[in-house]
């Protein structure tokens, strides 16, 4: 995420803050040095924060005097203590895709020891373009006041590229991908859904909420029956996992949440977050933020309807799988000064939460009481730039 991407100023306040005093230049560059076996090796462009990353810290840089394969712009994906993350898993799934033919990062290193660097890490190709909806249009369309003239082109061409590309991901071959897994030392399990429950299940166990306790009940009776095709599953397919450049999309980031399974697990996503949650965007005002959102499902759904058609039922199911997700983070993450900012702005904003208790209620029976989450949230956000 760019600083010129039109998001509200106290998202990317939050986002810069999560960056101070993280220094990677020295450590990385003795690394790679170490791992390419090139003692002469140097930086073309040092590593500048790429703000939008939640789980981790991210990077871009160049290198000088680079072997083949190494010349190109290149991606750190640095692990933080308070979200422990596989590097493996997301290495063999994007190159597991990638080889496939789909537009991820190829991995060129990973390392889960972390060598100079101290944490797991991975090193990837930079694809080109820009995160989210902004990318679309030329670089001086990136403006909220632009991005909200830009709209009619928006919800033309945002849908039609998200649901080609989801697609093009969902046609893929599975095996590749187990393959790459057992290669990588990687439990075929992570790509499993009911690994996912099961640690929802631990999660609402722990965190002891009743509401979100039923509603793991609920998701585990009503499971719908596995397709006789699963297919790969990006997990969080939203617009700013995107990177577009005008008129097309570049490429996809942030593979930590593949699953293989039903084609339905992505859709429900995308469904829960353009219809309950309120995507932070800058100085434009929320109802007509939202309004755009549900123009952009309604037009994403049709044109993915025209290949391939989801079950009404299936597909609330698996509206109701994220919404699980999403009080459980915030019951856990609470008022924890590194708790996830885009996930928290766009969920925990009270219209979000209203949306949210609704949906679940009418789609489940299931009433939270999200008293203790809203309590929960910190009083006062880092002010905007």
């Amino acid at each position: 995420m760019t600083p010129t991407a039109p998001v509200a100023d106290e998202l990317l306040a939050s986002l810069e803050e999560q960056y101070r005093g993280v220094e990677v230049e020295t450590a990385l560059l003795a690394e790679l040095r170490r791992h390419l076996s090139r003692p002469e090796l140097d930086y073309a462009e040092p590593p500048q924060p790429i703000l939008g990353g939640t789980a981790s810290w991210i990077f871009g840089f160049r290198l000088a005097r680079a072997p083949e394969g190494w010349g190109g712009p290149l991606v750190l994906r640095l692990a933080r203590d308070d979200h422990p993350l596989d590097m493996r898993f997301e290495a063999a799934v994007q190159n597991a895709v990638a080889a496939q033919g789909f537009p991820a990062p190829h991995v060129l290193a990973v390392d889960e020891a972390g060598g100079e660097l101290a944490r797991p890490f991975l090193v990837m190709e930079r694809l080109p373009g820009t995160a989210g909806p902004a990318g679309l249009f030329a670089r001086q369309d990136a403006g909220p006041l632009a991005l909200l003239l830009a709209v009619p082109r928006l919800v033309t061409r945002l849908p039609r590229l998200q649901a080609d590309a989801l697609l093009q991901l969902h046609a893929l071959d599975p095996e590749p991908l187990l393959r790459e897994l057992d290669a990588a030392g990687v439990a075929r399990a992570q790509v499993s859904l009911e690994t996912r429950l099961a640690a929802l299940e631990a999660e609402a166990d722990e965190l002891k909420h009743t509401g979100l306790s039923a509603l793991l009940r609920w998701l585990r009776a009503k499971r719908p029956p596995e397709p006789e095709r699963p297919s790969i599953c990006h997990g969080d397919f939203h617009a700013f996992n995107l990177l577009f450049e005008p008129g097309r999309l570049a490429g996809v980031i942030d593979w930590t949440g593949t699953r293989i399974a039903d084609p339905a697990l992505d859709l429900g996503v995308i469904r829960a977050q353009l219809q309950i949650s309120q995507l932070p965007v800058a100085r434009i005002p929320g109802r007509l933020v939202h309004g755009v959102q549900k123009r952009l499902l309604g037009s994403f759904e049709r044109h993915y309807a025209r290949t391939r058609a989801v079950e009404p039922a299936v597909l609330a199911y698996y509206e109701t799988l994220p919404c699980a997700n999403a009080v459980a983070r915030m019951l856990r993450l609470g008022s924890d000064p590194s708790r996830e900012p885009f996930a928290e702005m766009a969920w925990e904003h009270p219209r979000a939460l209203r949306r949210l208790v609704e949906r679940v209620s009418a789609t489940t029976g299931v009433a939270l009481d999200l008293e203790r989450t809203a309590d929960s949230r910190p009083t006062s956000r880092p002010a905007g730039r």
